[in-house]
């Protein structure tokens, strides 16, 4: 009997030395989708600048396989692909953070988006792949690299 304790004792500090990590690789999960959040939140309206806030200059982005290698050239082209959208709704399918260490994530979804000028009536949408990796720096997570991959269309 006092095998059967010892190893059930074992077994629970081996679970309660296991769970910090656990508990760490939740909370940073949680940080990233916080952050990617709110870039949708400032994408649903139609909030170009406060969308790449959390983007260094050196930000890269690949749209529909078209890098662009600055975050000023990524605001350019968000700023022509939003003129006249008032607003965007954006659904978001199967979502998964992957913790690559304890300071970059790679942010994968498949999307839906349907962009609304100040009448109302839809302008563009259709679905997209996304993905984006996030580095921490200072206790926050940036968009160092997004890449948005649409379907092909004859």
């Amino acid at each position: 009997m006092n095998i059967i304790n010892f190893l059930i004792g074992l077994a629970l500090l081996a679970l309660t030395m296991a769970s910090p990590g656990v508990a760490f690789a939740n909370d940073s999960k949680s940080e990233v989708l916080t952050a990617v959040h709110e870039m949708w939140d400032h994408a649903s309206n139609a909030d170009v600048d406060a969308m790449f806030s959390k983007a260094p200059d050196n930000h890269t982005y690949v749209m529909a396989g078209h890098p662009l290698w600055s975050k000023q050239e990524t605001l350019g082209l968000y700023g022509l692909a939003f003129d006249g959208v008032v607003k965007q709704h954006l659904k978001t399918h199967k979502e998964q953070v992957t913790l690559l260490s304890d300071t970059v994530a790679l942010y994968v979804a498949d999307m839906h988006y349907s962009q609304f000028d100040v009448n109302g009536p839809p302008l563009e949408s259709g679905p997209y792949v996304i993905t984006v990796v996030l580095k921490k720096v200072n206790g926050h997570w940036l968009n160092m690299h997004s890449h948005q991959s649409f379907p092909a269309t004859n």
